[in-house]
């Protein structure tokens, strides 16, 4: 439904972020702004997670990260514990780092089929990979 898809995508921003890190961005306090005043009015949930999502799509668009303190601080009155959600899927874990390196080589080698089957492995694991332009990010689902 609308509000598990909601959740998790809020959820892939959430270690997206994590994972790329960055300054809090000054453009963020028009949404802290906004989602303050949706909780002042009367705790206006709809509207308060209607500024959640403008920050996240602003976020994506503008390729600009640093905006896990605001979502933390929503996170105080929403209690969705992204930051413990952010710190699982995003702990290091050696193995799987490994692999990810290992892929990275095969990738650069045009070793697709090895690449593809590092990606397959991880995936049996519960990691999801995403290429992106400055190398490649991942998350465990769940």
């Amino acid at each position: 439904d609308a509000a598990a898809a909601g959740y998790q995508n809020l959820r892939d921003f959430v270690a997206r972020a994590k994972q790329i890190g960055g300054e809090e961005q000054p453009w963020a306090a028009e949404h802290r702004r906004k989602f303050e005043e949706a909780i002042a009015d009367d705790l206006n949930m709809p509207q308060a997670m209607a500024a959640v999502n403008e920050l996240i799509r602003e976020a994506e668009r503008r390729r600009e990260y640093g905006v896990l303190g605001a979502l933390y601080d929503f996170d105080r009155v929403l209690g969705l514990r992204l930051r413990e959600f952010a710190e699982r899927a995003t702990s290091v874990d050696e193995q799987i780092e490994a692999l990810i390196r290992e892929r990275e080589q095969a990738r650069a080698r045009k070793d697709w089929a090895r690449a593809d089957e590092i990606r397959k492995q991880l995936s049996e694991q519960g990691v999801v990979l995403e290429d992106t332009p400055s190398g490649t990010l991942w998350r465990r689902t769940g």
